[in-house]
């Protein structure tokens, strides 16, 4: 017989969670309906969460990035345009 302390499972990390009223019970029906322990059903959706928010960073890291570079085209437009409004300006005034 293998002692308790030795199970893989106790060598695990450990993090005692408080749930407010009704959560275990629902976990416990999801965990049933996915055919898992409620301990996996936990950490297959913190898993899930924490891929997702991931992914949103990411996804925000590129966005920035995307809008810091439509802003130097804005600003690279603007500047031109004012050179082009200019020129015009100095064809339409009359020579002396």
């Amino acid at each position: 017989m293998i002692p308790v302390n030795n199970f893989p499972s106790k060598q695990l990390d450990q993090f005692t969670v408080r749930f407010p009223d009704g959560m275990r019970d629902r976990i416990k029906a999801a965990a049933s309906k996915g055919g898992r322990s409620m301990n996996a059903e936990c950490v297959a959706a913190l898993e899930d969460w924490l891929n997702k928010n991931s992914e949103q960073e990411s996804q925000l890291v590129d966005l920035r990035r995307m809008a810091g570079q439509m802003a130097d085209q804005k600003n690279m437009m603007e500047d031109k345009l004012t050179e082009i409004l200019h020129r015009i300006d100095s064809l339409e005034r009359p020579s002396k």
